[in-house]
């Protein structure tokens, strides 16, 4: 039995592992790429075995990073089951959905600047795949609740736990037989933050003997939710009380209901000037309906909200606008107001838009509430580089810049720890995966030193054979922590600028 590592590995995105057992290939995720140039062309490479070969696809969760290629998979012979929990199976479908509409336009965006070019460059590819065959994969989702243990074959089961991510985020839990050889393999998939307004925190996961390991926050320690709020109450505050209008880059799934949530309860206390709240995300007020129909994923204060008649995701002067007239006209709204649009990491949709209209405004506020991904729009004004260009034009940043990663729904540094160690035991090898390269190999370090546990940042393409006396994990283990440069880098940047492809 063997692992293959092909994806999200020494980055965040692109998200996909290959299991090979007795009885066939087992995929676990199968995530798109984003964010540099460099990054967003391996989602073009050729599959590690051919689509037709692997007889189940395994979701942990409905972000694009890890369940965007399916519809390529799909449209190139993948013919089994795409299993997932019930949310994930809702929150796929709209997402895998826009995905495909998005890859259409950009295709269609990068024939049309080709043909104006006058045909001297290469001409460009059509769209990665299409809303057909992103329907096609929709139809193979197969829902499968929280702790119910699945036998995929005589020598494979599953179970999915529950993640405290993001709505129908999943552990998965794998029972795997070769002969008389036995093991268990744990795919972490990504781990909440715990302390969520809305969803549970992340379950206790079982003992294991291999474990992959997500570490986007390896290296970083988060506010808590109580001084989270009060910097995010003070930041509305200063800037609507300027008259200025606060900007902010939002996921679509996650991250937008908690912020309507947090808004919510900030306009019961009637503490900030009047002001309207624009969400500006069709993906995003699909989302929020998602999140409606699936109580069950809830944690008990947010139940009782709504059974004492409170909406959380809903209050005065919120705004929803679905077309692109509707979203033209927030432009046109008297300030002060709040904007929270699509994509978070500002790699694409409206938000581009909103961007160009308020970065020259230096009573405006853009405020970020997740993680950008290294080379992504939404980094490089993080980082504070001014000019950027935006959808081909230069945009001096003279609005004020903030960040509360306070919002994030990944676990930190210390809930990463807190998560491994609330195992009955540490699992006897570990691979950190999904994680900038600087916070794996600071998780891999803190998980030996606390733990003592065999760790690995794995390299992408590597291939771990599967058992519990293999020399070549030990090899590996000792080669890495006698190697000064850490093995191969992730992806290489883009150079040059600021220049962020609308591709």
């Amino acid at each position: 039995m063997k692992l293959h590592l092909r994806g999200a590995v020494r980055n965040v995105t692109g998200s996909c592992y290959i299991v090979e057992t007795p009885s066939g290939l087992l995929m676990v995720d199968c995530g798109l790429y984003q964010g540099a140039q460099s990054q967003e062309e391996l989602n073009w490479r050729p599959f590690a075995f051919e689509p037709a070969r692997i007889r189940w696809l395994v979701l942990t969760h409905s972000h694009i990073d890890h369940c965007g290629l399916t519809p390529r998979l799909v449209a190139e012979g993948y013919g089994g089951d795409i299993i997932t929990h019930p949310a994930t199976c809702d929150l796929a479908d709209i997402m895998l959905r826009d995905s495909a509409h998005i890859q259409e336009e950009d295709a269609s965006w990068a024939e049309k600047k080709w043909r104006r070019g006058g045909k001297k460059a290469e001409r460009p590819p059509g769209p990665l795949y299409t809303v057909e065959d992103a329907e096609r994969a929709v139809a193979r989702l197969r829902p499968v609740p929280y702790n119910e243990v699945v036998e995929l074959a005589p020598d494979i089961r599953l179970r999915l736990i529950d993640a405290g991510h993001i709505l129908g985020s999943a552990n998965l839990e794998l029972s795997l037989r070769d002969g008389d050889r036995a093991l268990r393999l744990t795919f972490s998939g990504d781990i909440g933050a715990g302390g969520s307004p809305i969803i549970r925190d992340p379950s206790t996961p079982s003992a294991t003997d291999f474990l992959v390991m997500e570490s986007t926050y390896g290296d970083r320690l988060h506010d808590h939710v109580e001084a989270r709020n009060a910097k995010f109450r003070q930041a509305l505050n200063e800037t609507l009380g300027r008259r200025g209008c606060v900007v902010i880059p939002s996921f679509s799934v996650g991250r937008t209901q908690e912020l309507l949530y947090a808004l919510n309860e900030i306009e019961k206390t009637h503490s900030l000037p009047p002001f309207t709240t624009f969400v500006d995300s069709p993906l995003a007020i699909a989302a929020t309906r998602v999140f409606r129909k699936h109580p069950e994923c809830f944690n008990r204060a947010i139940m009782e909200d709504i059974q004492a008649g409170d909406d959380p995701f809903d209050f005065p002067n919120l705004r929803m606008t679905q077309t692109v007239e509707e979203s033209k006209q927030i432009n046109r709204t008297e300030p002060p107001y709040i904007v929270i649009s699509a994509a978070g990491m500002c790699n694409a949709g409206r938000i581009r838009h909103h961007l160009l209209n308020h970065l020259g405004r230096k009573e405006d506020l853009v405020l970020f509430v997740g993680y950008q991904g290294e080379n992504t729009l939404g980094r490089l004004i993080k980082d504070g580089r001014s000019p950027v260009t935006i959808l081909g034009q230069q945009v001096a940043v003279k609005a004020q810049v903030g960040a509360l990663d306070g919002f994030s729904a990944h676990a930190d540094r210390e809930g990463l720890l807190n998560w491994f160690g609330s195992m009955p035991q540490p699992p006897a090898f570990t691979l950190v995966t999904h994680g900038e390269q600087e916070a794996s190999f600071a998780l891999r370090d803190a998980l030996q030193e606390q733990f003592g546990t065999r760790a690995l940042v794995p390299e992408l393409g590597s291939t771990i054979d599967l058992s519990l006396d293999s020399p070549d994990v030990a090899r590996q283990v000792a080669e890495q922590e006698n190697r000064p440069d850490r093995g191969q880098p992730a992806p290489a940047p883009d150079k040059g600028p600021t220049e962020v492809e609308d591709a």
